[in-house]
Order: C-alpha cells, then structure tokens, then sequence
C-alpha cells in the first residue's frame, strides 16, 4: 500500500488487484491468472462493514451502454442510515452476466434487500472506474475528464499529486527520526477517507431531503429510512472477483476471491 495505490495478490485461483482513486470514483484493475478458466467480477452490494446492515439494494446492466447501475439503503456500520448510487464501468466487453437478491438468481436485475451480480470477461485484464453519489444515480463519469477514464498508471500519478499537494504545507524539523515518522503518519490518518457529499449541484441534507448549494431544498427529495443506529457514516464499496478454478483464495480489504470447481 501507498498513497494513491492499494495492491493485493490472491494465491488460489491467481487473481492481483490494484486500487486507485480520483475525488469522485475509484479504479479498479484486476489481472486473472492462467489458470483461471473464467475471469468474474463479482459486485456485492449487500456486504458492509462489521456491525453494519444493508435495508434495500438493487442492481441491473445497461446492455446498450456496458454499465452497471445500483443502488442501496445502508447502515455501513460507522454511521446512521444513508442512501447511495452507483454506476460501474468496465474496460472490457461483458461476456455473461446475473444478478441476485435474497437468495433468488436473475438473468434482468435484482431488488431486494441484499442484492448482486457476477459478471464474466474473456480478457484477463479488467479496469473498473465506479462512481459513486450520495444524491441520485450518476448519469455519466464526466468527472474524470482530466485523466484518461482507464489510464491507471494516469490515476495513480494524480491521486499522488492530490496527496503532496495536501501534504506540501507542513515541514519537520527537531525531534527523532522515529519522532518524524510518528507525526508524519498521524498527519497522513487525518487525510484518510475523504467523503465529497454534493453530487451536481446538490448534497444530503440531515434528514435525508436533497438540497441545492444555494441552500434551497429540492421538491420531490425523498426522506431517508430510518436505520436502528446512530454513528457516522461510511459506505464501503464492496466488489469481488471469482475465478473458477479449485480452491480458494485468501480475503483481501475490500475485495474477496472465491472459486469454485
């Protein structure tokens, strides 16, 4: 792990995952082994941290445009009830694909309350860009235009800018090298999991109805659910990839491997 990179490799099947970010989404890239006879993304979007719970979910692929679309009502675990959306896109052609909630497989979408899909690909590598909003369904990723959509090497070079641009203001000086590192790393934590709320030109207001940055609430904003917790929120974005070949491999942050024969 770096800033701006998150890496980690599963042994059974052979699956290597690279993380990145820009203010609005996340990158994804995932390198299939060999021996993984058919590289799958699998997208959970009931899975939420310890102590978490997941009220409503649904998911669905636009097939003329390749993306992928959902929605959920969570209590990630860190916080209150929230709503969030999502629109994935995929690098490479989806080969097949299908959906499920509770328990009860699609081949069109699912609603329900814990819903999901796997998607297979031919190629072995696979980019991910996801956005995520906490105000309504993303319509597009214009966001993005400043790096290429897929240039993951691009992402990573801005999300390390964006990093010593935050940091550049403060400068160490005295003290033990142990001293500097110890400050260094708690300056680094206060940079941890930045949350940008607005989403074309609207944020969540506290209880729940859409409100513009003029500071005008929107007509039609629906109330967000209430959850049975009270702390602060989180989402976690939770993707998997399956690869289906023996064994299984070993659960990574963020990410599962799973396999099956």
């Amino acid at each position: 792990a770096a800033p701006g990179l998150y890496r980690v490799s599963f042994e059974s099947p052979a699956v290597e995952v690279d993380l990145t970010a820009s203010p609005n989404t996340a990158l994804h890239r995932y390198r299939f082994g060999s021996e993984v006879s058919e590289p799958t993304i699998v997208l959970d979007l009931g899975h939420t941290l310890p102590g978490g719970e997941v009220f409503a979910s649904s998911v669905e692929l636009d097939e003329a445009t390749g993306d992928v679309t959902g929605q959920l009502t969570v209590d990630g675990g860190l916080g209150g009830t929230f709503s969030a959306w999502v629109r994935i896109r995929f690098d490479a052609p989806v080969q097949e694909w299908g959906s499920w909630a509770d328990g009860v497989e699609s081949s069109s979408g699912s609603a329900g309350t814990s819903a999901g899909a796997w998607f297979t690909f031919s190629e072995r590598t696979v980019q991910t860009r996801v956005r995520v909003s906490l105000v309504g369904p993303p319509s597009s990723m214009e966001d993005e235009a400043e790096t290429p959509l897929f240039d993951f090497d691009a992402s990573v070079s801005a999300a390390q800018d964006a990093w010593r641009e935050s940091l550049s203001p403060f400068k160490i000086w005295g003290g033990t090298a142990d001293q500097q590192t110890q400050f260094a790393t708690a300056l680094y934590h206060t940079q941890l999991m930045p949350q940008i709320l607005s989403d074309g030109g609207q944020y969540p207001g506290f209880d729940g109805e859409k409100i513009d940055l003029s500071g005008k609430k929107s007509s039609g904003g629906s109330r967000r659910p209430q959850g049975n917790r009270t702390r602060s929120k989180n989402l976690r974005k939770s993707t998997s990839t399956k690869g289906r070949s023996s064994g299984r491999g070993r659960r990574g942050a963020g990410s599962r491997t799973r396999a099956s024969s």
